[in-house]
């Protein structure tokens, strides 16, 4: 079976969690995010999204633990990432990151990006029905697939 997830151990317990090392140069370290109050909803693996719309904005972080494009209602979809996707964070700042380490958006910085509206889970996850109802009932709403490699920070 391919691995979807909502973040890819499933709904980790705990509050964030940090691990890693200070950087030498007295930059802040980048360390992964563990918590249970965050959905990182990604497709199966080897899934391909083929659509061409693009999203201009920003990825903001609701009460909810939902990733939504920073648009109003309706619009403000739920972002399903692709497999692998993972989250990160440098001091109070939160970032995902591809299976190559590579950032794929920083919260609170305008990016663009290639995807599309979906209006449901459907086929674009392997979720567990269960784990589908969750995401449904806490990030109610639309959905925009993400396409790996689409994405592009815009200088201000």
């Amino acid at each position: 079976m391919s691995r979807s997830a909502i973040s890819r151990g499933r709904l980790l317990v705990g509050l964030f969690l940090f691990t890693g090392i200070a950087a030498c140069d007295g930059e802040t370290p980048l360390v992964p995010v563990v918590t249970q109050d965050v959905l990182l909803v990604t497709q199966p693996d080897d899934f391909v999204v083929f659509f061409a719309s693009e999203y201009r904005g920003e990825v903001v972080l609701d009460e909810a633990g939902c990733f939504r494009l920073d648009l109003e209602p309706p619009s403000n979809a739920t972002v399903i990432w692709p497999s692998g996707t993972s989250l990160w964070a440098r001091g109070d700042n939160l970032e995902l990151q591809d299976t190559r380490g590579r950032q794929i958006v920083a919260l609170g910085n305008p990016f663009r990006f290639i995807g599309g509206f979906v209006a449901g889970l459907g086929e674009v996850t392997d979720l567990s029905p269960m784990e589908a109802e969750d995401v449904r009932m806490r990030c109610p709403g639309s959905f925009w697939l993400f396409r790996e490699g689409s994405s592009r920070r815009i200088s201000g």
